[in-house]
């Protein structure tokens, strides 16, 4: 189809941009989860792994936007 790749590549950016958001934003919590007095590392650790997903889906995305 003449210009579907147009269409997919703008879908994997505004995704990419999405992810890039959620990991800063989850980055600023466990910087401000630990500067208190008592850190809750469970939930620390909940957003790490939430942050290593979005990490994975971007290099995917990345990829599938090289191979486009």
């Amino acid at each position: 189809m003449p210009g579907g790749d147009v269409g997919i590549n703008k879908h994997i950016r505004k995704r990419l941009e999405g992810l890039e958001r959620q990991i800063q934003a989850h980055q600023e919590k466990i910087r401000a989860e630990l500067e208190k007095s008592q850190p809750d590392w469970g939930l620390i650790g909940k957003w790490e792994r939430e942050i290593r997903v979005w990490e994975r889906e971007r290099r995917r995305l990345i990829r599938r936007l090289r191979g486009s």
